[in-house]
């Protein structure tokens, strides 16, 4: 009988990759990464580039958070206030 091999992966992993996919159909154009420090960035890519007057309102290009959630919240904010400066 063999002795059951236990999982190194951290089942989590699974549910984090998910919300990732999520994040990626519901914003596009933001690329998304975590640090080495744990900490979680997105970036604006070229897909929908801000405008002048976009960041001179003060539209951010990168992101940063604690946690998937807190991030999802940070790009939904910047997204809004990106169509607000339009």
């Amino acid at each position: 009988m063999s002795t059951p091999i236990p999982s190194t992966i951290d089942p989590s992993c699974h549910s984090r990759n998910d919300e990732l996919q999520e994040l990626h159909r519901e914003y596009p154009e933001w690329g998304v990464w975590r640090s080495g420090t744990g900490r979680w960035w997105a970036f604006r890519t070229g897909y929908n580039p801000l405008t002048i007057s976009q960041l001179r309102a003060g539209c951010r290009l990168i992101v940063q958070a604690e946690s998937l959630s807190e991030l999802r919240e940070l790009m939904r904010t910047e997204t809004l206030a990106a169509q607000r400066a339009g």
